[in-house]
């Protein structure tokens, strides 16, 4: 998602009706929220945990989807999104994940469902237990 979809989706919660509100609440300038607008920047991690805050979701999918965002890796981009999806609760293969508030992230089963044993040829492995994202 584009940072400036964040920035609507916060201000719709809010019920803010301007950009210069949404800057002015988050401590950015109003030129800031203009790059996110027209797309030249993402949001940065401390952007994206308060924006996370204020929307009341779990900081690591903004995190995340910013830095599928920014990255100019096909491979590395389909990576998070892959990731994201699992600890968003809708893993393939029928997984789930569980995020809770203070970023303990428990992907057990979209793990095993994704990885099952792991392929050392693809660079893939079993995962399982409770993990705290970086």
């Amino acid at each position: 998602m584009k940072a400036a979809e964040w920035i609507d989706r916060l201000k719709d919660a809010r019920g803010w009706e301007s950009d210069y509100r949404a800057a002015k609440e988050l401590g950015l300038s109003r030129n800031t929220i203009s790059n996110y607008r027209s797309g030249t920047r993402t949001l940065d991690d401390e952007t994206a945990v308060k924006v996370a805050e204020a929307l009341e979701v779990e900081p690591e999918i903004i995190i995340l989807d910013q830095h599928a965002e920014r990255t100019n890796s096909e491979p590395a981009r389909a990576a998070l999104a892959g990731l994201l999806q699992r600890i968003s609760g809708k893993a393939p293969g029928g997984g789930s994940a569980a995020v809770g508030r203070k970023g303990q992230v428990d992907i057990t089963s979209a793990a095993s469902a994704t990885f099952a044993g792991g392929d050392p040829a693809r660079n893939t492995h079993r995962i399982s237990g409770s993990y705290r994202l970086p």
